[in-house]
């Protein structure tokens, strides 16, 4: 089946134009030159697209053509000039991309994805210079080498390469020095990989997911100095982080996720500068940075299924502001060494899912917390005894803690705005209005769910 103005009635002057699910379309439209967006979704047979309608329209700006399994090349002629955004995505027998990139002045963004057939970035198709911004390519698992003279692309803000298997390296010249963000994701040449970021003098967002073949990071300071957010998720063989990242002065945002081979901080610890450190689902990371409290701008910390972590023996840092901490069953220092009495900014702590605590009657809080969580604690009997004299505290919220009796003989603040209880049975059976023993304690608090 084709399409013609004439079969299908289309205006010549149609701006925007979508073709979604034609499993037998095999040809498209000659004219259409006014169009300024077209979207070609899962058209399985369509195997060409008509050179007049691509290259002599002048107003296109987005082309988007996906899940197009028959589609094998573009039209000789390349692209508009007038093009800022084209995406191909899923179009496994595709083997060359548009020729003559190099002409186009207004691309900006250039997104390649699941094109299985593509091995190489022919010599026809060199990558505009001036104007595009981001350039994703993932999923190719054929793809040996990206565009040579990527260097070049003096514009280009965001970088994007994920589960290209065969890829081995960045082309010759690397890439380009204004450079701002970069995201590897399951590549298994990671290492050849990150040798060419040490010169990005402007790159200040780093991803790194998924990337089985990362064991370790070269020594010698691979890493920008700019640097100021590093995200890691599931490199399942890290073991271990750069002892010389504590020179990156820039870091203020550093996450790693499921990265179950990871066992302790550089001995050298993290930047200093460092404002948010979030370390999720690392189950044999046993310590943090023993330097932990000289990290005096840290003011988030995030700790979540670490079950085999211990403290620092120096106590956080004490200008935190919020602390998230959750199903971290080894926490066998007492509460009171926990040292969050010292954290004189903290506003926000949050603890769930431990089994090991019995007991808060010995965690000391400072009168700075305005938000106090706590969640899954099943064994939990008692509450701190101090609460009423956090003068800060404005919402309480206490879930899943089913042998949790009562509040405090002390009773609560008397400035606590909201209180929140969900699934405490026991705790809910003293708190009815008007009868429950322990609704005297709770009275006065403006806003109560139960």
């Amino acid at each position: 089946m084709s399409l013609s103005n004439e079969d299908t009635g289309l205006p010549t002057k149609l701006e925007h134009l979508e073709i979604s699910g034609c499993k037998n379309l095999e040809k498209l439209p000659q004219g259409l030159h006014n169009l300024k967006f077209l979207e070609i979704t899962e058209c399985k047979n369509l195997k060409s697209l008509p050179q007049g309608m691509i290259y002599n329209n002048v107003f296109l700006k987005r082309l988007k053509i996906r899940n197009c399994d028959s589609l094998t090349s573009f039209p000789r002629g390349g692209l508009p000039t007038s093009l800022e955004h084209l995406c191909i995505n899923g179009c496994s027998s595709l083997e060359s991309l548009p020729e003559g990139m190099q002409n186009n002045t207004s691309i900006k963004e250039l997104e390649i994805q699941e094109c299985h057939s593509l091995t190489s970035f022919t010599s026809g198709l060199w990558i505009p210079t001036a104007t595009l911004k981001s350039l994703e390519i993932c999923d190719c698992k054929n793809l040996e080498s990206l565009p040579m003279g990527l260097y070049n692309l003096t514009s280009l803000d965001d970088l994007k390469i994920g589960r290209c298997p065969l890829l081995m390296s960045f082309p010759a010249g690397g890439l380009p020095t204004t450079l701002k963000s970069i995201e590897i994701r399951d590549c298994c040449n990671i290492e050849f990989l990150l040798d060419g970021l040490h010169n990005l003098a402007s790159l200040h967002d780093m991803k790194i997911w998924e990337c089985p073949g990362l064991v370790s990071f070269p020594e010698g300071g691979l890493f920008p100095r700019a640097l100021s957010s590093i995200d890691i998720f599931s490199c399942e063989n890290l073991k271990s982080l750069p002892n010389w990242m504590h020179s990156l002065t820039s870091l203020q945002y550093l996450e790693i996720v499921e990265c179950p081979s990871l066992v302790s901080f550089p001995e050298e610890g993290l930047p200093t500068n460092l404002e948010t450190l979030k370390i999720k689902q690392c189950k044999n990371l046993k310590s943090l940075s023993h330097r932990m409290h000289n990290l005096t701008s840290l003011q988030g910390l995030k700790i979540e299924s670490c079950p085999s972590l211990f403290f620092p023996e120096e106590g956080f840092p004490t200008n935190l502001i919020v602390l998230f901490i959750e199903d971290c069953e080894n926490l066998e220092q007492p509460l009171s060494e926990w040292g969050v009495q010292r954290l004189i900014s903290l506003a926000c702590f949050c603890i769930r899912r431990s089994s090991r605590i019995e007991s808060f009657s010995e965690l000391l809080l400072p009168i700075t917390i305005t938000y106090f969580s706590i969640d899954s604690m099943p064994n939990l009997e008692s509450l701190p005894k101090g609460l009423h004299s956090l003068t800060s505290l404005e919402v309480l919220s206490i879930s899943n803690c089913h042998k949790l009796a009562s509040f405090p003989e002390e009773g609560l603040p008397t400035m606590l705005c909201k209180l929140l209880v969900t699934d405490c049975p026991l705790l809910r059976q003293r708190c009815h209005k008007r009868k429950g023993a322990d609704w005297p304690k709770i009275a006065h608090i403006p806003r109560i769910e139960i």
